[in-house]
């Protein structure tokens, strides 16, 4: 009996482990920022995979905008700087989901590659590389 309830367990643990990773990761990152987004990286790995994105897209960008939620408008959750820093959200749960389903879903975004969608996000000569070279310092940490 007990070995049929640890066979159970490890493909469970298995599972869930990349997962685990991956709000770790989030977590060691925001901690290294002193970001107000601690306590939310399972939500934008939530995010991530309902909508098909990397989960190091929004923390990616919300670092360049925002330095990890240090800088924005007041009041506003915006730490993606989204829309020219002009949408105002409820909290930051709301902002990840949003400005997840906007890249996502919506008009100018929906079918575009990584590369094209951070063309429209931000036409700024280099940005989308910043983004790139941000997600991957992320797996150093």
């Amino acid at each position: 009996m007990r070995t049929f309830i640890i066979a159970l367990l490890i493909p469970m643990f298995l599972l869930s482990a990349p997962r685990d990773i991956q709000v770790n990761r989030l977590h060691q990152w925001f901690i290294k920022y002193d970001s107000p987004l601690v306590g939310y990286e399972q939500d934008f790995v939530d995010m991530a995979k309902e909508f098909g994105l990397n989960y190091r897209l929004l923390p990616a960008i919300a670092t360049q905008e925002s330095q990890c939620g240090k800088i924005m408008p007041d009041n506003s959750y915006n730490v993606f700087g989204y829309n020219n820093g002009d949408w105002k959200f409820r909290n930051f749960k709301h902002a990840i989901w949003a400005v997840g389903l906007q890249i996502t879903y919506g008009k100018p975004y929906y079918g575009k590659s990584l590369d094209e969608k951070l063309k429209i996000y931000n036409p700024n000569y280099g940005y989308s590389e910043r983004i790139k070279r941000i997600m991957e310092n992320m797996c150093e940490n």
